[in-house]
């Protein structure tokens, strides 16, 4: 079995799981909220600035070092002049 076979079927058998499903989203959000302070011209100085943190902070939450509560989240969308939404949908 080639490498690239043996890992994808361990993403395979992880797809379904928790802590991974978990880590998928954080991971879209995260994704999100940097593309946006790209098209912004927002770096992290300035969303620590606007969010009332620290730089470091900033980046423990894309890091995956910090929860993203729903109270982060919400601070996040307001800093950027952004409706937060969410969605429930059916699975791929």
């Amino acid at each position: 079995m080639s490498d690239k076979n043996w890992f994808q079927g361990l993403l395979d058998n992880y797809k379904h799981d928790f802590e991974y499903k978990v880590e998928e989203i954080r991971l879209d959000i995260t994704e999100k909220i940097y593309e946006i302070m790209k098209k912004e011209g927002i770096g992290i100085n300035e969303m620590a600035n606007r969010m009332d943190i620290t730089p470091r902070e900033v980046m423990e939450f894309y890091n995956g070092y910090s929860d993203l509560t729903l109270k982060t989240l919400v601070k996040f969308s307001l800093c950027l002049n952004r409706k937060l939404v969410f969605s429930l949908s059916n699975p791929d």
